[in-house]
């Protein structure tokens, strides 16, 4: 790659926000051939991305976790971490406007969840790796032996 073509990806890695491939080919003008250069530098991670004849995209990590997904009237994606041998989703967001935070412990239990809502619930585990207490901000709570 010349010098002035790589600042002008970086450019669009720093600029792009979703929907990725709709922005990639109408604003920035780039070829499918461009988009997994960019996007793997977006989720920084190399990147699969398959296409239907919909029209429909979905960019995966060489795991095989979806981490993006884009239709003409629809996008959602999942940020994720290795947390406990697998592949967690940190946050998700999509076009209608929902949002998902995650939380998990060192082995990878899901101990915190909370939306755009307000909503949330939380976990604690045993060092057995059983749920030991759960609650909600719909005032649940409940104990486990």
């Amino acid at each position: 790659m010349n010098k002035k073509y790589e600042r002008y990806i970086d450019y669009i890695i720093n600029d792009i926000k979703p929907p990725y491939i709709y922005n990639m080919r109408e604003i920035y003008g780039l070829s499918e051939d461009e988009y997994k250069t960019v996007l793997s530098k977006v989720f920084n991670h190399k990147v699969l991305i398959h296409t239907t004849i919909d029209r429909e995209v979905s960019v995966y990590n060489t795991s095989a976790d979806l981490l993006y997904y884009e239709s003409p009237r629809f996008w959602e994606e999942f940020n994720r971490q290795k947390i406990g041998g697998k592949n967690r989703v940190l946050f998700y967001h999509n076009s209608i406007g929902k949002t998902e935070r995650f939380e998990y412990d060192s082995d990878g239990n899901d101990i915190y969840f909370e939306d755009n809502t307000g909503y949330w619930e939380r976990r604690e585990f045993g060092t057995n790796g059983k749920v030991i207490s759960y609650s909600d901000s719909a005032g649940n709570y409940e104990e486990y032996e």
